[in-house]
């Protein structure tokens, strides 16, 4: 699945993006409450609650003078990372073993949470759909131009990521093949795939968390988002957002005339993914 007027962007690596759709009341960041942490020899327990009506990211920054930091992920046990679950009780162990001692009898802790899924609002419009004039080398599938009403609806910001999509294997407990029973959710054995089943759990290879999932199945798209509350766009859905909504401008591609400047494909993307967002 791709932009409908921009097929060249995942040509050669079999990337199929998914893009959630949900009511335009999109899930807003929210901070945890009761915070209460302690040193205990090395380690820092941190104790809070999510008061949350979905599962969040939390992440763990620590103050130390006048400098804020984020932990990374490898130093966290507990309740902290992509996925957390709304609850009180949440509890944290961060290993401090790296910090020098004096640094360590002065540092604080700050929580901070953003949704599972980044989700943008989009007003809805009545816009020109297909071939239009500024567009080259049309199909035929993208004639004759006609007129499509839209109405008010959100989309994630990025394309699901292997993390994203790493979790909800987990949690639907999805076999170690990737499939649900006999429908498959992910070509896991495929090279390109860039999720692995490993330790009894599914995880992104090593550096491969915040790429793009690739070698989804449409089933397995599906069941990931009617899983996460949502549904897959329609063609016109799509196409309205990445023509840029009610304030589109009529340019080739998605947000400028220079493919480069705005999408990896198969002449600058040498055959790989790449962060999301970064184009």
């Amino acid at each position: 699945m791709n932009f409908h007027r921009y097929r060249p962007v995942f040509m050669k690596i079999h990337l199929l993006p998914i893009i959630l759709l949900t009511a335009l009341s999109a899930v807003k960041a929210q901070q945890p409450s009761n915070v209460e942490y302690r040193r205990e020899k090395q380690n820092m327990v941190i104790r809070y609650d999510l008061d949350a009506s979905d599962p969040m990211r939390v992440s763990v920054h620590y103050v130390l003078d006048k400098d804020t930091s984020q932990v990374p992920d490898r130093q966290l046990e507990g309740d902290a990372g992509i996925y957390i679950e709304p609850g009180k009780g949440k509890q944290i162990k961060w290993s401090m073993n790296k910090i020098d001692s004096s640094k360590r009898a002065r540092a604080g802790v700050i929580l901070q949470t953003s949704p599972f899924i980044d989700m943008v609002p989009v007003n809805g419009g009545t816009f020109r759909m297909g071939c239009t004039q500024e567009q080259i080398k049309c199909g035929g599938d993208e004639k004759p131009v006609h007129r499509v009403t839209l109405g008010d609806y959100a989309i994630s910001r990025y394309e699901i990521t292997n993390e994203q999509y790493a979790v909800f294997l987990n949690q639907t407990g999805a076999d170690e093949d990737g499939r649900a029973g006999r429908t498959a959710l992910i070509h896991i054995d495929n090279k390109f795939c860039q999720i692995r089943y490993r330790d009894g759990k599914f995880a992104p290879v090593a550096g491969k968390g915040r790429h793009p999932v690739v070698e989804v199945t449409w089933n397995g798209a599906q069941a990931f988002c009617q899983w996460a509350g949502g549904s897959l766009p329609t063609e016109a859905q799509w196409e309205y957002a990445a023509r840029g909504g009610h304030k589109a401008t009529p340019t080739l591609y998605s947000g400028s005339n220079k493919v480069d400047s705005v999408a990896w494909y198969d002449r600058n993307s040498k055959g790989r993914t790449h962060v999301v967002g970064t184009k």
